[in-house]
């Protein structure tokens, strides 16, 4: 193999792997969008639950409430 074949080689490689980052990019930015609509949507849940909770009187006249996360 030549010094000639060998650049070459070594430039398509460099070519390939970038359209390969390429592609991993917009697999990661539509997965960050999804990952924020749901984060969203959640957050939105939770605040429903929480003015549910605080407007149903619980027994003994203490307002329930979401634990805390990882209680």
């Amino acid at each position: 193999m030549s010094v000639m074949e060998r650049l070459l080689d070594g430039v398509m490689r460099v070519v390939r792997f970038n359209d390969r980052l390429d592609g991993l990019l917009l697999t990661v930015d539509e997965q960050q969008k999804q990952l924020e609509n749901l984060s969203d949507r959640v957050i939105r849940l939770e605040t429903a639950l929480e003015i549910g909770l605080a407007t149903t009187p619980a027994r003994g006249g203490k307002t329930r409430r979401l634990p805390k996360p990882g209680s």
